[in-house]
């Protein structure tokens, strides 16, 4: 490797290098640092990129691996409610999140606080986008859900919660966006964050908060 001593910026200077053949090594010929191109720094091992420099950040193998590399919620405390028998989203129960890497995995954490008539049939299911995903297998007319409520509670004025946890693999670095869907089973009304008695009550009705949460895993 030659080397360049000078009085003016930069000091000292090498030959670019490459991954194969790193311009800054030790006596292993294939390990150590190269500067291929503009604003960049690549380090290897073996003759092997394990690392990148750039302008636009770092990158490398097991770079951010099993770390959260971002996190991202959407809370909802006002009511809403539905009459519908097939899936729609929960107005307002949504978050957006765009992956940094494609490999990267995204950890969805829902937490519901729900209350409908007595003796009815609620279900409520995770999508990615207008995909439903996290739902049990298909089984002749049943319903295909994230969590099938069966009916809620056996008085009016209960409301139930519903937690659910998934690791999704959306294989992407498009925005993608999550939501929360429910339906209900055939009449009646589908309420969150409220009880269907709602009387005002003090000892008995009261107002509750939801929120899905969503966790970018690095790959």
């Amino acid at each position: 490797m030659s080397l360049e001593l000078s009085g003016t910026t930069p000091a000292i200077k090498g030959v670019a290098g490459s991954v194969s053949a790193p311009a800054l090594t030790g006596d292993d010929v294939d390990t150590g640092i190269s500067f291929p191109s503009a604003n960049t720094i690549k380090f290897s091992t073996g003759g092997v990129e394990r690392m990148s420099i750039t302008d636009s950040g770092v990158t490398g193998t097991g770079i951010g691996a099993g770390k959260i590399l971002q996190v991202l919620q959407t809370v909802k405390t006002d009511t809403t409610s539905t009459q519908s028998t097939t899936f729609g989203n929960i107005s307002g129960l949504s978050v957006a999140i765009t992956p940094s890497s494609a490999s990267s995995k995204i950890l969805i954490i829902i937490d519901l606080a729900i209350g409908g008539p007595i003796m009815n049939s609620h279900s409520i299911r995770l999508a990615r986008g207008s995909t439903g995903i996290y739902i049990g297998d298909a089984a002749s007319n049943r319903i295909r859900a994230s969590q099938a409520l069966g009916y809620i509670g056996g008085l009016s004025y209960e409301q139930t919660n519903v937690h659910k946890t998934f690791l999704d693999s959306p294989n992407t670095t498009s925005e993608t966006t999550y939501y929360v869907q429910w339906r209900i089973g055939y009449t009646g009304t589908f309420w969150l964050n409220k009880s269907a008695r709602d009387t005002d009550n003090a000892n008995y009705d009261g107002r509750s908060a939801s929120s899905i949460t969503v966790m970018e895993v690095g790959p």
